[in-house]
């Protein structure tokens, strides 16, 4: 099955940079999936699955949101809902492998809404601005992969191109590596620990395990 790899983000103000990741992910023989979360300027190119598609998923009219006020704040909630929506239906039709985005504070924190509705082990890269102070807030308890942009997200340069191709280099494997599949048979149970309580919980490893 031909991998592929959804890209998410804004299209008007990062379509360079996505027009890049899209290409080096394209190179290793992978598929893209463009979906544009732009608010403000037309997309850089003809994206895969529009702004508008977006808004219609999540109950709204695009054009009707921009009327009241252009603003991220309003847009940006509506945009996310609909991606959320669309991105599910397509990894439960299995016609999606992995989904990468990059962006400042904004595109980051739409992003990351996004992406911490989806499954876990789901392959999921996030460039962002925010990923060298506390991402608690981004990551949720998601298995969302932070990559810190060094620079910032405006355009390509020495710096971002390999920031970028290096994430693209971190999707596509993630994506191509064939996990061994879970243990279904048995109940799954949850522990924490900290510091002093970890031999405990070790010991009660043990003991379920060797229950069954």
């Amino acid at each position: 099955m031909d991998k592929k790899i959804v890209i998410l983000g804004c299209m008007d103000t990062k379509g360079e940079e996505y027009s890049y990741i899209k290409r080096h992910i394209e190179k290793t023989g992978l598929k893209t999936l463009m979906i544009d979360t732009g608010v403000i300027d037309p997309p850089a190119f003809t994206p895969d699955i529009t702004r508008h598609r977006l808004a219609e998923t999540a109950g709204e009219n695009f054009d009707d949101l921009v009327e009241e006020g252009p603003t991220r704040e309003r847009i940006a909630p509506v945009l996310a809902e609909g991606a959320k929506r669309v991105i599910k239906k397509l990894i439960e039709q299995n016609d999606i492998h992995g989904i990468i985005s990059c962006g400042g504070t904004q595109g980051s924190t739409l992003a990351a809404t996004v992406m911490r509705e989806l499954p876990v082990g789901f392959p999921k890269v996030l460039v962002s601005t925010m990923a060298s102070g506390d991402t608690s807030n981004l990551v949720g308890i998601k298995d969302v992969t932070m990559m810190f942009s060094v620079s910032d997200i405006m355009g390509l340069n020495m710096v971002s191109r390999q920031i970028l191709s290096n994430a693209a280099g971190a999707i596509c494997g993630m994506a191509q590596m064939e996990g061994e599949e879970a243990e279904t048979a048995r109940p799954l149970i949850a522990i924490t620990t900290v510091g002093i309580t970890t031999p405990g919980a070790m010991k009660a490893r043990e003991v379920f395990e060797s229950a069954g």
